[in-house]
């Protein structure tokens, strides 16, 4: 399976036919070079949310596959009942889970995963946050010739985060993605539409919008101390 906000530059047959379905392995993928890097939590953003899991469970989380592409073994998810145990995680864990499938699909199949070769998941900012030769990227649960090979010659491109090329043109990699759509029927489509997501994107910048949605999502706001805490932050950022 793979996520959609992808494009794909290489083969993917040979990561799958290596994958035995024999083996115990309920699931392969790409997993972290460096799962010490987990920690610490921080006390905002999204990776908060893994606050509140406890320690086996972060264990899970720190060495699982990412969801942007995985092999699924099937034959052994049917003889361990692997859908049902999913879905009851996900029932029993629905209020704090942060990355929904992949944190019940790392915390089902945990120790049942099988690392595959990091070119399977190239995050599309790789070359921003790592340096041109991913200088910083240093080999840990990788080796630097996976690493090297990953750079070269990646088999998926992931758009991680919010801004898609299809929403934010000036994207890193996204002129990959604007060359795949240039080849399909939909490209006129797309032309179309342009200006009214340009428009609303520019929308969604304004003050007078995010102060609307704030006070929808937060309509006691008023009442709550972390409001003034981070309005004085914010002031005191602002008038040193």
């Amino acid at each position: 399976i793979s996520d959609v906000d992808v494009v794909f530059l290489g083969d993917v047959t040979k990561a799958f036919f290596e994958f035995d379905s024999k083996e115990s392995y309920l699931l392969g993928g790409v997993v972290s070079n460096d799962p010490s890097a987990f920690f610490p939590i921080p006390s905002s953003g999204w990776r908060s949310g893994y606050k509140n899991f406890n320690r086996e469970e972060l264990e899970a989380i720190q060495y699982g596959a990412g969801g942007g592409y995985l092999i699924i073994n099937l034959q052994k998810w049917r003889e361990n009942h692997i859908q049902d145990k999913a879905i009851q995680c996900l029932y029993s864990n629905s209020s704090k889970l942060v990355l929904a499938e992949q944190d019940v699909l790392n915390l089902v199949c945990f120790r049942k995963i099988k690392k595959i070769p990091l070119a399977h998941i190239v995050a599309h900012h790789s070359w921003r946050d790592l340096g041109d030769q991913w200088e910083k990227f240093k080999p840990k649960i990788y080796t630097q010739d996976e690493i090297n090979e990953a750079r070269e010659h990646p088999i998926q491109i992931h758009y991680v985060g919010a801004n898609k090329p299809w929403n934010t043109p000036s994207e890193q990699k996204a002129t990959l993605w604007f060359s795949y759509l240039c080849q399909t029927p939909f490209l006129q489509d797309y032309l179309n539409s342009l200006e009214e997501r340009m428009f609303a994107k520019f929308q969604k910048q304004q003050i007078s919008y995010r102060l609307k949605c704030f006070i929808k999502n937060n309509p006691l706001f008023m009442f709550q101390k972390n409001f003034y805490k981070k309005l004085f932050a914010s002031f005191k950022k602002h008038n040193p």
